[in-house]
Order: structure tokens, then C-alpha cells, then sequence
């Protein structure tokens, strides 16, 4: 037996220390055991056995978890967790939130509380885990597998935000027993992503890689490739949702993938079907404190309609619930963390546009049908954005909510929209905090002027955040308004970011408020102006206009006027054309300022550039550094878009109309590098520069160009190649690179045709090059357009008499009609050939067409004589499955039959399946089977072929019957082996056919007595 897996656990409490052992045995490939130890440490053992003889992997494996999980519910612990002693509470800060949190921890491990209330153990956990509490580990490790499922959950959850690497060993466990629910293997595999490394890393990935659509597996290290599958898969939201999970997991380490993901899940609406994979991706997000995808899917179930209440999926309740747990969270980290606040709160504001500023369908339905006083006019812009309105207007009285929309306080109260079911239930509820306030008074009379210490121990996680918490700045809405002013940049965040004006009225007012504004713009990168002023809030445009003036009346910042130019707003572009003038003398002699502009992001940009250029003449020096820098950075390129392109060519351009001279003085070094480039613009560029030299241009480059997917660069690649119709050797290598692009699938719809008309026209004398094979192969494509070619090079240029027999007779299989008859003529002239090489031309028999089968037939039967035939080529035409090549080769047998082969024809011919073959072989067994025991035994499938078939070959059934009566009759040895087969035979054949077979063993039994025979005869009593 061989050991496969152990699991030593100890116990210590008091005066008892046990150890128990756990053992998972292998005795074959297929068969294993659990064996198990215990007694007091240090002692001799007792052994025993959960299995009494051995069973299947999976099942050993079953009763070995169950045993390991049922000792530790008792308390025992792995050697490494025994070690890990708990830490002395009295050793720890006495803080009054975390110390409390820690005494029930311990008290849930030894069963003891020194608390009147009662918290739920799991609920501790949660919130040892939400305050990050370090010290709580050793607590949270020991109760993963005490308590019911939740608890486990909470643990689990707790040490995955704790990043305990100690807690690897626990999440292992979870993950490997299949007991374990769905949800804390989950949180189990979050945690091992999180903390492993190496191999066991590597593995853990690639078990998410596997569980991914094969599609996203092929395409997954390729972050260009991974995008341009996600954007196909747009319309698909279903198989986009199905793979979130994995994919999500796996941007941990890959992060390339989560940027990938985000802009896709922002577009995809909550269903029925991917709610799930929604809700499992906000408890992961959550777990990394990941703000930014946690915001998106908070504002989706804001903004989602419920199934329903009573469904099963993604009811009111539940959204009630997300929402309701997203906004404890958002006063959790105002309370404790001022940081995490800020983080979500601009996450979640982020996700919202301008699109939100009105009531959802639902919404205005359910507003018209139960507040029916209540009037659009009386909410706010964004009134049913939860969120949104608790950030900016939760600390504060003039927006209040109520059920599902934020309105203002004045209309409530002014209108008396309520109702007087939630009258009563207000009242009850102001009844009952009056109630407990006069316990709560009563309790501080009694023990209020007590300063003995106190039994029962303060519990300040028991402490609720208020949802009417209140500014405590005048003036101030929003929640926590010392955290905004603690961190402004968050103000330029939600300005540069959102698209919604309301949040660019809060973000600019506070910011212009702030003690710190003046400081906060001065340290204003270019980027952060630009993308300012490329704002569509017009307050805000008007705002970053104003500073950069400023900045730009002072001196001049190239890189800003650059980035103005580049701007995605008009007024940004304008502002740039209007500093760029401005500062004219010195930009036109800085060629790294001049660089970018003509190869601006716009078209607009870099026409006016081009038009201000061609006004003034640019210092030679200025033009060679130009050139300099413009090959450089053209050979860095990498993005062969459409888009990219263009720009390209336009730049290009406006660059040779500048600089003509200085690119003709590049080196074959520059030129070369620019050829190299995948960008087909760049390419073209270097092709134009060569022939402005007067030099032949890399072939390969060009016909790259004219395959290009842009139609304007397949243009100019077509008109380098017409200019240089002069140069034959350059020709014949355009050729070679032109055609075997005919061989694979086009890169855009077309790609074929254009090059099937360059080598049609302009190079079709030059075809004569493409060798034989490649001809061919050209004939037989798998697009119309090689086909075509190939027609071309099969009428024109290839050499007839070089071609074999085997290839005419592929080509008269071929789809085109015309190829097919090129073939028949060609073998009307090389009958002599056809005849040498007749078993190449026979195969001619096979084609798929009916004509090519008509006219070989016809063909052989008027140029083929007796001479030319052979018996094993004439049985080989009779073996084909197609009838008609069938009949005529049982024609060819007939006329031209020979004496000596009979035989051969009969042994040969007698397992065929057809019928009609059958009845022709049974032409030859009287003459070559008949009086030879030997040939009968061979002919024993034949026979037993024919006379087995039902309703069929009746003809062929009486000559074999015929002939199996006489053979039987001549010799014993011949009937033993005819009785055989009749007694096969009649047990399985119709009524007329058993007739014959008793028939004949009736006379065998007359003839022969003691042959032993399937039938016995009755004689009937004679009366």
C-alpha cells in the first residue's frame, strides 16, 4: 500500500492531548482505503478503519473529508494551527471598537460571553473583517469549520480581506472538499488568487482559463485580439456574462483584462439569465475593494426593474437589499475610512450620465399610479437616483427620500403626500424609540453615578450609522464634507470624468470654494486642462478656458498649445489655432512642436495646419530636423486601423509637400525601417519616397499596399505599380507576391478580386513564371477568383504535353464546366498516353460529374480494343459503387471475354455486394466451381450473399439453388458442405425459398443415410 494523502490533528484542553491521524491508502491503480489513529500523544496508538475492503478514489476521498471536518468541529486543530496560540486579550489595545469585536471572538471559540447582547458569531466575523483587523486572525482561523454555512462564509471572507498567507491551508481545504458550498469555495479560490505563487498560481489560472468558452481561450494572452472578440460579442450579452466570473478572477494578476472588461459590463443590462454571474462579481469586487466595478454594478441594480417580488431571481427585494447593503457601505468608510469614501463615492458617481436625469419608465409609473399628488416638478433632476442624491445631498435637509425617488422637502410637507397606512406605522415607530428611550434614561439613573467597573463590557460595534447623519458645515449637502475638503482632487477627478452636470456643479463649486484651490491649479497637468476644456458641461469649459488663458498669457507652453490642438472639443481646438498664432514666430522654428500638429487627431487640425505652413517657409535646419523626428516616429508605429491611416496619409502628405528635398536624402537604413513597419500607411509612404529616387520598391511592401483594407491605400499602391509597368524583373516578383495571397481567406471582403484583376490585366504576360504545381493548385482553389487564374494559366500558359495523366484527370473532376471539357479535349488527343497509363484513366470512371463519366465511357469504347485491356483493370471497373460505371465494366467482361480468366473473374467478383453483379457472377460458377469441392468451399459467402436476401435476386437464388442440388448430389463431401449452408439459410428465408432448401436436404437424406443433416423425416402412419 502506498500512502497518497495524511491528516494529523491534535487536541489540547486541560489535562487531554490527543492526536488522530487520518490516512488515505492506495492498494491498486483503482482501489484505495482510509485508515485512522488516535490516542494521548506520545502514547502507542489505536488503529482502526472507515472502510472495511477497499473502494474507488472519489468515494475514499468522501469519507476522508467527512472524517477531518467532523474532528475539527470537535476542536481539532493541525499541528501549525495548534502553535499559533490565541494572543492574551489583556496584551492588546484597550480600543474600544476592535477589543469588544476580539472578546467575542474568543468567546465563540471556548463557549463563553462576557456579553448581555447577543451578536451572531458570523456577524462578528463580518465585522472583523470590514475594520481589517489584523489581530482578529488567529481568532477568525480557528472558527472557519465550527458553526453552520454562514459562519464559514464570514471566516473565509474575513481572512481573504485580511490577506492572511497563513490561511492558504484553509482555503485549500474548502476548495478541495466537495461538502463545501459554492459560495465559499468562491471566496476560498479568491483568496488563494490573491496569495499564491509560482506554480501552484499558474495552475490555479489555468483551471479558470478552462472553464472559459474555447473562443476566449485562443484569444486571451492577445490583449489586441481579446478586444476585438469582446466587441464582437457586443449584441451577445448572455456569453459576455457567462464568462465574467472566470475572466474576472483572472484580471487579479492579468490586469490588461479587467481594463478590457470594464467598458463591455457597463453596457450590459441585468437579466434573468446573468443576474448571478452579476451578483457573484459584486461580492468579489467588493472582497478587493475594487471601487470602480463595484460602482457600475451598485448603479445597475439602482437603475435595473426588479422581476417582481416574488421571484426567485432578481426581485424588488433583492434590489432593495444590494442597494441597501451598498449605501451601509458608503457610510461605513465615511465613519472609518475616509479615503475608501472618497474612492467609491467618485466610483459611483462616475457611472452615472446624462441619461439618468430623468425618471426610468418604471419609476414614472409607479410614481403616477400610488403618489398620484406628487408632480414632476416637485422632484429634482436625477430623482430616482438613489445614490447619486445620498452623496451629494445626504447630508443635508433640502433633499429628503421617500420610497424610491429623492424629492424636495418643502413639496412633501407642503403637499401631505402621505399616506396614513405610513402615518400609523411613523407613529408606531416614534411610540417605540419614545419607549426604549425612557429604558434607556432609566438605565442611565441607576448606573449612571456607578464608578465601580462595569460587568458588562461596552459593545461599540453594535452601533448603527444614521441615514440622517447631517453636515456639520453650513451650507454643505453632501455627506461627510470634511472628508471631500480633505482630499480636493477628488473634485478634478469628477470634473475631468463625468458627464453629468450636476455632479461638475457640486465638483466645481467645492473646488473653487476650498482653501487650497489656488495651489490645487497650479499644479494642473496639461492633460488635466485639455481634458477640461474637451468637457460638454459648459460651466466647466468656461472655467478651463479662463486658466488656460491665464497660464498662456504668462509664456508659452508648447505642450499645452499641442495639447489644445488635440483637444476633442471645439473650443479646446479653437483656443489652441488661437494661441498657436499667437506664438507663430516661435513654434515655426521648434520642429518637435510642429511634429504632432501635422499629424494632429483631427482633420480639421491638420488641413489648417497644412494651409498655415504652406503660407510661411520653414529654415532648412528646421525642415531636416522635422524629417528626422517624423521617420523616427513613423517607424514606432504600430496601429494599422483604418483611422490610423488616414491620419497617417494626410500627415504624410502635408510632410512631402514641405519637405520633398529632405526625404529624398534619406538613407536606405531609414527607408528600410519604414518598410518594415506594419502600418500600411507608413509602408506607403517609404514606397512613394523610393520612387521619388528613382528606385524599385520592395515588392512584398506593395503588394502588401495594394491588399491593404483601405480603399484610398490600395489606390495609391495600384498607381506605384502602373507607373513601373516598364519594369519586367520587378513585375515577375510582384507576380510571386501577388498570387499565393489567392491561396488564403481575404483580410476584407474583395481583397481577391483586386488582386484576380492586377494579375488578369497589367500583369497577366508575366504569369508564365507560376510553375505547374502552383498553376494547378490555382485551378483547384477554394475561391473563384484563384480558380480563375488558374483558368488563365491553364489555357494560356501552361505547356500541354508537360501535364501527367493524374492531373488531367483531377481537373476533369473539377466544379467549372470549362476545366472539365479542357480535360476530355486533352485526352482526345493523348489517346496513345491514356492507353500507357491506363489505370490513371480509368479513375475517370470515379468523377463526380455525370458528363465526365459519359464521356470516358464513350471515349474507351471507341479507342480501347481488346489488346488494352487486362483483367484486373476491367474487374476494377466493375467494382465501383456507381451503377452505371458498374454495368458498362460487366459490358467491357462480356466483349472482351477470355476462357482462362473465368476463374479469375469468379474469384474476384463473387463478394460483391450488388445484385447485378451477383446474377453475373452466377454465369460462371457452373463452368469453374462446379465438380470442385475446393471452389465450393470458397464460394461459401457468395452463396450464403444471395440466398439470404429478401424479395430479392430470384434469378440468382434459382441458378445457386440449381447448382448447390447438383453439386450436393454428386459427392457426400459436396453435400455435407451445401447442407451447411442450407441450414443456415433456412432458418432465415421466406416460405418458397425453405421449400427448396427442405427439398433438397429430403434428397441428400435419401441419398446419403448417415449424413448427419438439420432435419429428421416423420413418416405418417399409414391407416
Amino acid at each position: 500500500m502506498k500512502l497518497v494523502k495524511q491528516s494529523h490533528l491534535f487536541f489540547r484542553e486541560g489535562n487531554s492531548d490527543k492526536e488522530y491521524i487520518i490516512e488515505l491508502l492506495k492498494h491498486t491503480e483503482e482501489l484505495f482505503s482510509v485508515n485512522f489513529k488516535y490516542g494521548r500523544r506520545g502514547a502507542v496508538l489505536k488503529e482502526g478503519t472507515k472502510t472495511e475492503k477497499p473502494i474507488t478514489l472519489a468515494a475514499a476521498e468522501l469519507i476522508f473529508n467527512k472524517l477531518e471536518t467532523e474532528k475539527r468541529k470537535k476542536g481539532y486543530l493541525s499541528e501549525s494551527e495548534l502553535l499559533s496560540t490565541l494572543p492574551n486579550l489583556d496584551s492588546l489595545s484597550p480600543d474600544l471598537q476592535k477589543h469588544p469585536i476580539l472578546q467575542r471572538l474568543d468567546g465563540a471559540i471556548k463557549g463563553t460571553s462576557v456579553f448581555k447582547t447577543y451578536w451572531k458569531t458570523s456577524r462578528v466575523i463580518w465585522k472583523a473583517g470590514g475594520l481589517k483587523m489584523m489581530e482578529a486572525e488567529p481568532f477568525v482561523s480557528q472558527l472557519v469549520f465550527k458553526g453552520d454555512k454562514m459562519q464559514q462564509y464570514a471566516a473565509l471572507w474575513t481572512l481573504v480581506r485580511l490577506k492572511s498567507i497563513n490561511s492558504i491551508t484553509i482555503f485549500k481545504r474548502v476548495v478541495e472538499n466537495p461538502k463545501s458550498t459554492l459560495h465559499s469555495r468562491r471566496v476560498a479560490k479568491e483568496g488563494l488568487l490573491q496569495m499564491l505563487e509560482g506554480d501552484e498560481l499558474t495552475s490555479l489560472q489555468q483551471e479558470f482559463i478552462s472553464k472559459l468558452p474555447i473562443v476566449f481561450q485562443e484569444n486571451l494572452i492577445d490583449a489586441f485580439a481579446l478586444k476585438e472578440l469582446l466587441e464582437s460579442l457586443s449584441s451577445h450579452a448572455d456569453t459576455f456574462a457567462s464568462s465574467l466570473e472566470n475572466l474576472y478572477y483572472l484580471s487579479f494578476h492579468q490586469t490588461y483584462i479587467r481594463e478590457l472588461i470594464i467598458p463591455h459590463l457597463k453596457k450590459v443590462d441585468i437579466s434573468k439569465k446573468n443576474f448571478k454571474e452579476f451578483r457573484y462579481l459584486f461580492k468579489i469586487a467588493e472582497l478587493r475593494s475594487d471601487f470602480e466595478v463595484y460602482a457600475i454594478l451598485a448603479h445597475k441594480f439602482e437603475r435595473a426593474d426588479g422581476f417582481g417580488n416574488t421571484s426567485k431571481v432578481f426581485s424588488n427585494k433583492t434590489k432593495a437589499y444590494f442597494l441597501q447593503r451598498v449605501i451601509r457601505q458608503i457610510y461605513e468608510f465615511g465613519k472609518e475610512n475616509p479615503e475608501n469614501f472618497i474612492q467609491l463615492s467618485i466610483s459611483i458617481l462616475l457611472s452615472y450620465d446624462k441619461q439618468n436625469r430623468d425618471l426610468s419608465p418604471s419609476n414614472k409609473l409607479f410614481l403616477e399610479q400610488w403618489f398620484w399628488r406628487i408632480k414632476l416638478e416637485d422632484l429634482p433632476p436625477f430623482a430616482d437616483a438613489i445614490l447619486l442624491n445620498l452623496i451629494l445631498h445626504g447630508g443635508g435637509t433640502r433633499l429628503i427620500r421617500y420610497y424610491r425617488f429623492w424629492m424636495i422637502a418643502e413639496a412633501r410637507s407642503s403637499k401631505k403626500i402621505e399616506n396614513r397606512a405610513f402615518q400609523m406605522q411613523r407613529k408606531q415607530q416614534q411610540t417605540k424609540e419614545t419607549f426604549i428611550g425612557s429604558i434607556f434614561k432609566s438605565i442611565l439613573k441607576i448606573f449612571g453615578n456607578n464608578n465601580r467597573e462595569q460587568t458588562v463590557v461596552h459593545d461599540s460595534t453594535n452601533s448603527i450609522p444614521q441615514n440622517s447623519l447631517k453636515s456639520t458645515n453650513k451650507g454643505r449637502e453632501e455627506l461627510y464634507p470634511q472628508h471631500w475638503d480633505k482630499f480636493p482632487h477628488a473634485y478634478l477627478a469628477l470634473l475631468l470624468r463625468s458627464e453629468v452636470d450636476l455632479i461638475h456643479g457640486f465638483a466645481l463649486e467645492r473646488l473653487l470654494e476650498h482653501p487650497e484651490y489656488q495651489t490645487i491649479i497650479n499644479q494642473l497637468s496639461v492633460s488635466d486642462l485639455v481634458g477640461l476644456v474637451s468637457s460638454e458641461i459648459e460651466p466647466t469649459i468656461n472655467w478651463a478656458t479662463e486658466l488656460i488663458c491665464e497660464r498662456l498669457q504668462v509664456k508659452l507652453e508648447k505642450t499645452l498649445v499641442i495639447g489644445l490642438l488635440n483637444a476633442n472639443s471645439s473650443k479646446g481646438q479653437e483656443l489652441g489655432k488661437q494661441f498657436f498664432q499667437q506664438y507663430l514666430a516661435d513654434l515655426l522654428i521648434d520642429s518637435d512642436s510642429l511634429l504632432p500638429v501635422i499629424y494632429a487627431n483631427h482633420f480639421e487640425i491638420r488641413h489648417w495646419i497644412k494651409g498655415l505652413l504652406q503660407e510661411h517657409t520653414l529654415h532648412k535646419d528646421v525642415l531636416n530636423s522635422l524629417i528626422d523626428l517624423a521617420v523616427l516616429w513613423l517607424a514606432n508605429q504600430t496601429d494599422n486601423s483604418a483611422e490610423c491611416n488616414m491620419l497617417l496619409n494626410q500627415g504624410n502628405k502635408t510632410l512631402q509637400d514641405l519637405a520633398v528635398e529632405q526625404l529624398m536624402l534619406l538613407s536606405d537604413d531609414q527607408l528600410n525601417a519604414l518598410q518594415l513597419s506594419p502600418v500600411v500607411a507608413v509602408k506607403l509612404f517609404a514606397l512613394k519616397i523610393i520612387i521619388l529616387k528613382n528606385q524599385l520598391p520592395n515588392a512584398s511592401v506593395l503588394a502588401e499596399l495594394i491588399c491593404s483594407d483601405v480603399k484610398d491605400n490600395r489606390k495609391l499602391g495600384e498607381g506605384i505599380l502602373n507607373s513601373l509597368l516598364n519594369k519586367p524583373v520587378f513585375l515577375v516578383e510582384m507576380v510571386n507576391e501577388l498570387y499565393p495571397k489567392l491561396f488564403v481567406k481575404e483580410h476584407f471582403e474583395g481583397q481577391h478580386l483586386v488582386v484576380q484583376g492586377l494579375l488578369s490585366n497589367s500583369l497577366r504576360p508575366y504569369l508564365s513564371k507560376i510553375n505547374i504545381a502552383h498553376s494547378l493548385r490555382l485551378i483547384h482553389g477554394n475561391y473563384i477568383p484563384a480558380q480563375e487564374i488558374g483558368w488563365i494559366l491553364l489555357t494560356e500558359q501552361i505547356d500541354k504535353d508537360r501535364l501527367l495523366v493524374k492531373q488531367v484527370v483531377h481537373l476533369a473532376s473539377h466544379n467549372d464546366l470549362r476545366v472539365r471539357q479542357w480535360s476530355w479535349s486533352w485526352f482526345d488527343k493523348k489517346v496513345s498516353l491514356a492507353k500507357v497509363e491506363i489505370e490513371e484513366t480509368i479513375k475517370l470512371l470515379q468523377s463526380k460529374w455525370d458528363d465526365t463519366r459519359l464521356f470516358t465511357i464513350d471515349f474507351l469504347r471507341k479507342n480501347f480494343v481488346k489488346e488494352d485491356w487486362s483483367p484486373e483493370v476491367l474487374i476494377g471497373i466493375v467494382d465501383s459503387v456507381k451503377p452505371d460505371v458498374e454495368a458498362f465494366g460487366r459490358e467491357l467482361i462480356t466483349n472482351f471475354y477470355e476462357e482462362g480468366n473465368g476463374l479469375m473473374y469468379l474469384s474476384f467478383l463473387c463478394q460483391h455486394p450488388s445484385l447485378n453483379v451477383q446474377l453475373f457472377v452466377s454465369n460462371f460458377i457452373e463452368k469453374y466451381a462446379g465438380n470442385n469441392i475446393e471452389k465450393l468451399q470458397d464460394l461459401d459467402y457468395y452463396f450464403r450473399s444471395v440466398l439470404m436476401r429478401v424479395n430479392k435476386g430470384r434469378n440468382t437464388k434459382n441458378r445457386v439453388f440449381h447448382f448447390l442440388h447438383q453439386e450436393a448430389m454428386r459427392s457426400q463431401e459436396a453435400a455435407c458442405v451445401v447442407s451447411n449452408i442450407l441450414s443456415d439459410v433456412s432458418a432465415t428465408v421466406a416460405i418458397e425459398d425453405k421449400a427448396k432448401c427442405i427439398q433438397i436436404i429430403r434428397d441428400l437424406e435419401k441419398l446419403y443415410p448417415s449424413l448427419l443433416l438439420p432435419m429428421t423425416t416423420i413418416e405418417f402412419e399409414t391407416r
